[in-house]
């Protein structure tokens, strides 16, 4: 995958990314969200938009994936 780092995004694409990031901290349970988890969301989403894909979907999906992998649910509370 691409490095976010290198890319750059026209307005529409970031108005887009920004978007993208809020639905998806949105889309969690309150008890699951952070700075740490937004960032996480923000790394995926970009890398994936650095690859040049633009669809809102696989966005939040890549976000997403990002962070599936550091939070296990137990129960009703979520842990690192």
């Amino acid at each position: 995958m691409g490095q976010p780092a290198g890319a750059n995004f026209d307005p529409e694409t970031i108005a887009l990314l920004k978007r993208i990031l809020v639905e998806a901290e949105q889309s969690l349970p309150v008890v699951a969200r952070s700075s740490e988890v937004s960032v996480c969301l923000a790394s995926g989403i970009l890398t994936a938009a650095a690859d040049g894909e633009r669809d809102p979907e696989r966005l939040r999906s890549a976000g997403l994936r990002e962070i599936d992998r550091r939070i296990v649910r137990f129960g009703s509370s979520w842990i690192d």
